[in-house]
C-alpha cells in the first residue's frame, strides 16, 4: 500500500502529479467504497473536522451499508436458514433472466421502445421512484404475482406467444415459479423483501458520496497549504478514475 504523503508538507511526493479536485471521486463502486473506508477511518482519528448535518458514525453507518449491498447480489450470511439462501439464489436467477425476456419481447415488437410499452403487461414494474427501469418488484410476495401475470402473458398452447417456447419462456418461469412460491410461503415474512437489490445500495451510496464531496471542501478550507497532502491522508489517491 502506497504510504500518505505527510500532512505537514505541502509539496507532492516527486513520483505524483498534483491532485485535481476534480477526478478525486471515482466512478466505480468499488473504488468509491475503497475511499470511503479509509476517510471513516480517518475522520475517527480527527474528529475535530465536523459536518453539521452528517456525523462520522452516521457516516460510517451509511458506508457500512454500502459495503453490504455493494454488488446489487448480496449474499446470505452463514447463519441464515436454507430456505432463505435458496430464496437469495432464485432471486438471482429472476433478476438474471430478466434482460433475456426483455429481449424478446422487444425483438417480437420490433424495437427497444415499442418493447418497454409491452414490460408491465409481463409483469415488471417500475422499482423506485426516480427509476426509469422495469424489473421485478422487490417485495416478494409481489414477485410471485409478477411472475404469475407473465405466465398468464405467455399463454399456453395455440394461443401462446412466438417466444413462449424459448430457454426463458414458459417452462423457465413456471419452474422457477413453483418453487419459489412455496419457499415465500414456508419463509414468512421474513422473505417479504428481497434484501440485496441495487436500490438498496443506491440510497447508501449517495449519503457516502455527499458526505466524501463535502470532506473534500472541508478539508480544502482547513488545510490551505497541506491541502493535496490531507487529501492522500484521507484516501484521496489518484488523480483519475
Amino acid at each position: 500500500m502506497e504510504t500518505p504523503a505527510s500532512p505537514l508538507s505541502g509539496a507532492s511526493p516527486a513520483n505524483e502529479r498534483p491532485v485535481n479536485p476534480k477526478l478525486l471521486l471515482p466512478r466505480s463502486d468499488q473504488a468509491l467504497f475503497d475511499i470511503g473506508t479509509a476517510a471513516a477511518a480517518r475522520w475517527a482519528a480527527v474528529p475535530a473536522l465536523t459536518l453539521l448535518w452528517l456525523t462520522s458514525a452516521a457516516y460510517a453507518t451509511a458506508l457500512t451499508d454500502f459495503g453490504t449491498n455493494l454488488t446489487g447480489k448480496r449474499r446470505v450470511a452463514a447463519e441464515r436458514s436454507p430456505n432463505v439462501q435458496r430464496l437469495i439464489a432464485l432471486d438471482d436467477a429472476a433478476d438474471d433472466a430478466l434482460p433475456f425476456l426483455k429481449g424478446y419481447i422487444n425483438e417480437e415488437a420490433g424495437s427497444k421502445e415499442a418493447g418497454r410499452a409491452q414490460y408491465a403487461a409481463h409483469g415488471m414494474v417500475l422499482v423506485g421512484q426516480k427509476s426509469k427501469n422495469m424489473e421485478w418488484p422487490d417485495d416478494r410476495q409481489e414477485r410471485v404475482a409478477s411472475v404469475e401475470m407473465l405466465l398468464q402473458k405467455l399463454g399456453t398452447g395455440a394461443t401462446a406467444l412466438p417466444y413462449a417456447g424459448r430457454k426463458y419462456g414458459t417452462a423457465f418461469w413456471q419452474t422457477w415459479l413453483d418453487e419459489y412460491a412455496q419457499l415465500v410461503k414456508k419463509s414468512g415474512s421474513d422473505a417479504g423483501t428481497v434484501s440485496h437489490k441495487v436500490s438498496n445500495k443506491n440510497e447508501a451510496k449517495a449519503t457516502v458520496l455527499k458526505a466524501l464531496r463535502a470532506i473534500i471542501y472541508l478539508l480544502k478550507a482547513n488545510y490551505p497549504d497541506t491541502f493535496e497532502a490531507e487529501l492522500r491522508q484521507w484516501g484521496f489517491r489518484k488523480e483519475g478514475y
